[in-house]
């Protein structure tokens, strides 16, 4: 296959243009980006694994007003009050990106777990805690907490996701807005089930990558599997050009901007007819890598040979709306596969 240096060289001799190489190779790696930011080219797919840790119960001393959360001590508190696995599950779940606490009724995200050594951990919230404490008799009371994961952060790069399998029940997660999720279930509570859809968290403001709500949480460890498309990593100078496409793909969109190099050189040295000119021709450049855009997708998008139909599900839903000609298939009378 040509390498990106053999097709920058071929654009500068289409133009006998005298442009740096290195520009024209950052020009090339443009609309290579550009190319999958429009479509799911499959040699960019890859698999992944999301291990969902199963929820802790805890005893906490919550303070009205205090970001902080007191975990108990299970050596100084009578026998059989408190788990005694608790705290090492804490420990073994951090750091806790993406944890919540729940005591009664708000879901807190927790900061990170605070255990120098010198007293029982505790759990610091990234919001003050603003619910009834235990406070009774000049005696702070346990109370009861569940700590669950909530979100999940993808593998950096991750341009697209494709479909979340989750293997132990042979399901296919669905997918929901937040607002929607927000709305039919705001209390999160959770179930026995396992999650069984996820929805679009935005960014993790501490890494910066994408994350995803799973709901409902799971009450055991499980393993997820998906596929996701990752964001191409910019083409070295002597690296060959990725064969699912045709390399002259790449070079009719780097001629675009070679083009308006011309153009707006032509244009700053007063040259007004010669600047008219490459106008021109940049524009029909730009009608022609819209087409050669289309022909890549034929090229270089993902296309399964073959499907498979797992069972998915969303009991708080009422309606369930036909979403492809598989299930406007199975919608008319038709049997299963």
């Amino acid at each position: 296959m040509p390498t990106v240096e053999a097709v920058a060289n071929s654009v500068l001799a289409a133009l006998d243009a005298d442009f740096n190489i290195d520009l024209v190779v950052q020009w090339i790696n443009e609309r290579y980006a550009q190319l999958a930011s429009r479509y799911r080219l499959r040699h960019l797919r890859r698999d992944g694994e999301i291990v969902v840790p199963a929820l802790i119960s805890a005893q906490v001393y919550p303070k009205t007003g205090d970001r902080t959360v007191g975990t108990i001590d299970p050596n100084n508190v009578p026998l059989g009050l408190v788990n005694v696995d608790t705290i090492a599950a804490l420990k073994a779940a951090s750091p806790l990106d993406g944890w919540f606490l729940r005591v009664t009724t708000i879901w807190y995200e927790v900061e990170r777990l605070v255990d120098d050594g010198s007293a029982p951990p505790t759990i610091l919230l990234r919001s003050p805690f603003t619910e009834a404490d235990a406070f009774d008799g000049g005696f702070y009371q346990p109370m009861g907490a569940t700590l669950v994961k909530r979100y999940y952060d993808l593998p950096l790069g991750t341009r697209w996701i494709g479909d979340f399998v989750y293997g132990r029940r042979h399901l296919r997660l669905t997918v929901r807005p937040m607002t929607e999720l927000d709305s039919l279930v705001p209390s999160r509570v959770p179930t026995e089930s396992g999650p069984y859809v996820l929805a679009d968290a935005g960014l993790n403001p501490t890494t910066g990558r994408k994350r995803l709500e799973l709901y409902p949480y799971a009450t055991r460890d499980e393993l997820l599997s998906f596929k996701y498309w990752a964001s191409p990593e910019p083409l070295q100078i002597g690296q060959p050009i990725p064969d699912v496409f045709d390399y002259q793909i790449l070079k009719e969109g780097a001629l675009v901007d070679a083009m308006r190099r011309m153009y707006s050189q032509s244009a700053s040295s007063g040259r007004i007819d010669m600047a008219g000119f490459w106008r021109n021709e940049m524009r029909a450049q730009e009608t022609k890598w819209d087409k050669c855009m289309r022909e890549a997708r034929f090229q270089a998008e993902t296309e399964p040979d073959a499907s498979i139909y797992l069972r998915s599900r969303f009991a708080d839903f009422a309606e369930h709306d036909i979403t492809n000609a598989y299930e406007e298939w199975i919608a008319r009378g038709n049997g299963g596969i």
